[in-house]
């Protein structure tokens, strides 16, 4: 049963699992038409209540766990696991962690010491809270594993902004247990820390419980909000509505997340992860490090190369005309960047490898894709088809997982409903300009106590994972398509240190 049929409860129900949403009566009548914008998978049930995800490849594929951005949802690596599952053979994990998407939003812990149990985790009525910190975020990764069954299983992790800090941080408490490591541009080094997010470390016990309160309707109210964004005279109608319905039912009809992301606002250290990083750098195993060359949040120049000094084994792709989500900005080159690093053998030298061009074996997937441009693009013209799209991609693959049968064989690259991704639009190339200006606006009011703007909390993109057209069984064979196509420019790989400890 769908979320957005639950809403007459206080809590609704998932194959496996409850998130909290308020009753039909107490959410207000300008919203109850408001459906759930994101898309059901899997539902297991965690220490704190649902966690939504998705499994895909074979059985016996090397595990490889995707973990999205502040505001996103598993939704951002879609697409990236159908190309890692069906040309790698990888078994892909992407899930929304707690206080996203369709995975529960525990109350918040507002104990002042952590690990308290008589006025944390079990403070009222034995309700579990979270803290909302990386252990928080690291123990749900953890959780979920041995939920499926790979508790003991050596993988991969990627993770982006957000998410690279809690890949980091599980790459420290378990060492042993990862494999290989991929960042993309991680929370944690922020150059400027703005005055605003001072005020939340200091009224922070009066700021979290009352979020839920204090946020008037008026600014969501579907026509001013409409008028407002339309202003700028750069989002179409369609992508502003669902703009619109994704700020109203996170904020209005499910419960916990203003309070949640607010806590992680507060708790997890976005200016202050040199320490951890270089603890973990001094592992071996091969690190990839993802960067837009335009991140104006983790500016390459600098936070890219001291973050890449961290590691001993790393290097930096630097993606050419990306911003802070390269992965959405030019996910061709991200998306086989990583697929050619995660079939290294962990033993790999990353300063003696070159990983800035397509691999030879990889290179029809590239023509492929480059051809299938227009038609994919007339595919995201609706979130329907785009959801019948995936599902022909997915169908022709032939590897997915037992665990991830019950999916939705229309399952949708985007939200459920008409609407089209919000940022990451086209086939394979950048994002229209509607739809980057749909991300850029796309901020829950909230966040911006940590003053990132409208690239790292809330963008639209990690909600709306890239489109990468897979080649069907029957594209003729690489050698039969001719010369291979232009390619944008190839992202600059800078290696690490390298050196031995």
């Amino acid at each position: 049963m769908e979320p957005n049929e639950q809403q007459g409860r206080s809590s609704s129900s998932t194959a496996g699992g409850t998130f909290r949403c308020r009753e039909a009566r107490q959410v207000p009548k300008c919203f109850r038409s408001v459906e759930c914008p994101y898309q059901k998978v899997q539902t297991a049930q965690g220490s704190y209540g649902a966690i939504n995800y998705s499994l895909v490849g074979p059985a016996f594929g090397e595990l490889v766990v995707c973990l999205h951005g502040l505001n996103g949802s598993r939704v951002l690596f879609h697409d990236t696991a159908e190309v890692l599952s069906r040309h790698g053979g990888f078994q892909v994990l992407s899930f929304d962690l707690y206080g996203h998407g369709l995975s529960n939003a525990p109350y918040v812990d507002m104990c002042l010491g952590k690990g308290c149990k008589s006025c944390g985790e079990f403070f009222c009525c034995g309700r579990p809270r979270g803290r909302y910190d990386l252990d928080f975020f690291v123990e749900q990764v953890d959780d979920l594993l041995s939920l499926l069954g790979f508790g003991d299983v050596s993988l991969n992790l990627v993770g982006f902004s957000l998410g690279g800090s809690i890949a980091i941080a599980f790459a420290q408490k378990y060492p042993q247990r990862v494999l290989r490591l991929v960042p993309m541009s991680p929370a944690g080094f922020l150059p400027k820390i703005p005055v605003s997010y001072y005020l939340l470390k200091a009224v922070w016990c009066c700021l979290i419980p009352l979020a839920p309160h204090v946020i008037c309707t008026c600014w969501y109210k579907k026509q001013r909000f409409m008028k407002s964004m339309r202003n700028d005279g750069h989002m179409d109608a369609e992508a502003l509505e669902g703009l619109w319905a994704r700020f109203v039912w996170q904020l209005y009809v499910k419960r916990g997340v203003a309070s949640a992301t607010l806590a992680i606002c507060h708790r997890i250290p976005w200016f202050s992860l040199k320490g951890m990083v270089q603890d973990v750098g001094k592992h071996r195993r091969p690190v990839l490090l993802v960067w837009g060359e335009k991140d104006s949040l983790n500016p390459s120049k600098t936070v890219a190369k001291e973050v890449l000094n961290c590691f001993s084994n790393a290097q930096l792709m630097l993606v050419p005309g990306a911003g802070h989500i390269a992965i959405c900005d030019r996910p061709r080159q991200v998306v086989f960047g990583l697929l050619a690093f995660l079939k290294l053998p962990i033993a790999t030298q990353m300063g003696e490898v070159d990983l800035s061009s397509v691999p030879p074996a990889f290179r029809h997937l590239q023509a492929s894709t480059s051809t299938s441009t227009s038609s994919a693009s007339a595919t995201m013209a609706a979130g329907a088809t785009a959801g019948a799209a995936s599902a022909t991609a997915t169908g022709s693959a032939g590897v997915r997982s037992s665990a991830s049968q019950g999916e939705a064989s229309g399952t949708s690259a985007g939200a459920a409903g008409s609407r089209p991704p919000a940022d990451c639009g086209g086939a394979i190339g950048a994002a229209s300009e509607s739809q980057r200006h749909a991300a850029s606006a796309a901020q829950m009011p909230v966040p911006m106590i940590l003053g990132l703007g409208g690239q790292e909390i809330a963008a639209a993109c990690p909600d709306e994972g890239p489109r990468i057209p897979l080649p069907s069984e029957d594209d003729p064979p690489a050698s039969s398509r001719g010369p291979e196509p232009p390619r944008t420019s190839p992202a600059k790989m800078v290696p690490g240190h390298n050196f031995a400890l």
